[in-house]
């Protein structure tokens, strides 16, 4: 089978559309499919190398940082993909390479498959608009554009219910993204963890929390640094027998690092720090990432703007008890007193550290439960589930 996978984002940039495409296309060309990837370049020139074919782009980050746009109504890319004649095109995004995957499919019959993978109703706020008018502006739009599929594809329930609202009438498939399942199981050389935990200054006597992802205001990670400090500051209370502190990892960068940073300033001058810190990691080089996961105790996390959250499977595969903001997109995922807790409030937050932390032995219980948990989100099964619905849409 010929694939055309479309995407706007695409490497170097790493985000979970990015990580889905690589993973999908991986298992793909295992099982002996042909795969293109059609994205925006990084410049102002149309490319074509191992299998990735980009068309000229400039950025948009007045927008939303870091992100491209195409004002092409197609070059010698577009012609030469319509000459390749796919027989099904993938699109992950909804803007440039989704209106150039529609040329392609009106030039060859092939079905277009699109995967929703973002809740632009928590990123409006980079449009100015304001919630009612965003989320009919949304509505409207994602309506319009997913009329143009034949099937789609959907992370979540949480996700099929909001397009159940925008009123789409193609029909949705639920199929979680996977993840090479066996690369953050591995557990690292013990002196990788000791130099890491070295470089940070971690002592052994420490609980080491950690959330992961894009820095960004719709992810809510101020709320979770706030809650830290109020909490831990000055306050030894609340801190579990035998444990010196508290410190929250924050790993990876993005355009609202800077004002988390600040925020940091700010708590920590209010509530003091002497049992609490807040590290920011930076960017971190995904194949360094299971050896961040493996440093840390807990995963948490404060955001409800997911449509899946890859970070959640990818911590709780190495083995993490998560406490997250309850949403939809974990129905099913996070179970309480299984494999960790989600909380709704800051007192939630606190109370389920506790529980998790409250002894060793539960600690281990609510480990074992967080792998067990995450063992159905492998790669290959990703890969089948969306195989049969590319097999559905060209029969269609």
């Amino acid at each position: 089978m010929k694939v055309l996978i479309a995407t706007d984002w695409f490497l170097p940039s790493l985000n979970g559309v990015v990580i889905s495409v690589l993973n999908l296309r991986s298992q793909l060309e295992r099982r002996g499919h042909e795969v293109i990837i059609l994205t925006l370049s990084q410049d102002k020139q149309s490319h074509k190398r191992d299998g990735v074919w980009s068309v000229a782009a400039y950025s948009a980050g007045r927008f939303y940082p870091e992100a491209r746009f195409s004002f092409h109504s197609g070059d010698f890319i577009i012609d030469e993909l319509i000459d390749w004649k796919p027989d099904v095109i993938h699109t992950q995004c909804e803007m440039s390479t989704f209106r150039f995957a529609k040329k392609i499919a009106k030039a060859t019959g092939a079905p277009i498959v699109h995967t929703y993978h973002t809740v632009y109703e928590y990123y409006v706020h980079y449009l100015h608009l304001g919630p009612r008018l965003g989320k009919k502006f949304v509505s409207a739009v994602s309506k319009k554009i997913l009329d143009s599929t034949d099937q789609v594809i959907v992370p979540t329930v949480k996700t099929k219910r909001l397009l159940e609202g925008y009123r789409v009438r193609q029909p949705m498939h639920i199929v979680p993204t996977g993840i090479d399942l066996k690369r953050f199981e591995a557990v690292p050389e013990p002196d990788q963890l000791r130099r890491l935990r070295e470089n940070y200054r971690l002592s052994d006597g420490e609980i080491v929390l950690m959330t992961a992802g894009r820095l960004a205001k719709e992810k809510n990670t101020e709320e979770l640094i706030e809650t830290l400090y109020r909490s831990y500051g000055k306050r030894r209370e609340n801190i579990p027998e035998g444990v010196s502190g508290i410190t929250l990892m924050v790993v990876g960068g993005g355009p609202y690092g800077e004002v988390l940073k600040k925020r940091k300033e700010e708590c920590e001058a209010a509530y003091g720090g002497e049992y609490c810190r807040v590290i920011f990691t930076g960017e971190i080089q995904q194949e360094e990432m299971p050896l961040y996961y493996h440093l840390a105790d807990c995963y948490v996390n404060a955001s409800i703007s997911e449509t899946q959250g890859l970070t959640y499977i990818e911590a709780m595969a190495c083995g993490l008890p998560a406490v997250c903001r309850r949403d939809e997109c974990l129905e099913g995922l996070i179970r309480d007193g299984e494999n960790g807790y989600l909380f709704e409030d800051r007192e939630g937050f606190l109370k389920a550290l506790q529980k998790v932390f409250i002894s060793q032995e539960e600690y281990e219980r609510l480990s074992t439960g967080a792998k067990r948990s995450v063992e159905v989100y492998t790669m290959e099964k990703f890969c089948e589930n969306v195989e049969q619905v590319y097999l559905r849409a060209i029969a269609q």
